[in-house]
């Protein structure tokens, strides 16, 4: 579950398929550019601030994304082709100061490395990137930057492995976290969050790729540890709930 502050929602439509991340960003500033082509071109979306639980559990990371833009998975393609045409028009009229943009410190290899990686960046940065590089002489055709793109995709697509650490500490708690409804709630419940939450997390989470492909992040052997750190601690902690209950009657 995640508490969520919609912040745009002039194009969302409740009939259509449940939307999907396309970009993040630090602010809702950073946003304005992508919200403008979406706008102006019709595109159903949302823009969205989520809180989610395990922030507040395990502590929020301040340099995160705070501000997602969420897309149906069928527009991902039309809206990078969209923004890409605005930022060249942008470009081209002057509108953009690529001598004073952050990329322009950058060789040409950490420039294709964020061609390379649009996953890592917003289509605004690689725009400007692909642009940089052709004023420096380096002319990438699209069915090259394509290529780097799609090497880029299949490396994203191969199942992440959980780590050992994280997974071994969960069977713990969760075969044996009810002990600390012993000795403080808080705790108990906090545990109880901690192991259906990151259960779920491995065993079900989604990556979608710049493409609006979707897949599951973790290998098998690790969505199958979440499944059973779920069924784990569901069904320790249900018996010792049953065994509380059954004193006290």
């Amino acid at each position: 579950m995640q508490n969520t502050e919609i912040l745009d929602e002039g194009f969302a439509n409740p009939n259509l398929p449940e939307l999907e991340v396309y970009d993040q960003f630090h602010t809702a500033a950073d946003a304005k550019h992508l919200i403008s082509v979406l706008k102006s071109n019709g595109i159903v979306h949302e823009v969205e601030v989520p809180k989610q639980i395990m922030d507040s559990v395990m502590g929020g990371d301040a340099h995160s994304p705070k501000v997602f833009v969420k897309l149906p998975l069928q527009d991902f393609e039309l809206v990078n082709q969209l923004v890409e045409e605005d930022m060249l028009r942008l470009i081209q009229e002057g509108k953009i100061n690529l001598k004073k943009h952050f990329l322009q410190e950058y060789t040409d290899e950490e420039l294709l490395e964020v061609l390379r990686k649009p996953d890592e960046w917003s289509i605004d940065t690689t725009v400007i990137a692909r642009h940089l590089l052709q004023l420096r002489g380096v002319e990438l055709n699209h069915q090259q930057i394509k290529a780097l793109r799609e090497e880029r995709i299949q490396e994203m697509r191969k199942p992440k492995k959980g780590s050992a650490g994280w997974i071994t500490a969960l069977f713990l708690l969760g075969g044996f976290g009810f002990l600390l409804f012993l000795w403080w709630y808080v705790a108990y419940l906090t545990v109880l969050i901690i192991c259906f939450g990151m259960g779920y997390y491995f065993w079900k989470d989604v990556t979608t790729d710049p493409k609006g492909g979707r897949f599951y992040t973790f290998d098998l052997q690790t969505r199958s540890h979440g499944k059973t750190i779920l069924i784990l601690t569901a069904v320790t902690n249900l018996v010792f709930l049953i065994w509380v209950l059954g004193r006290n009657l």
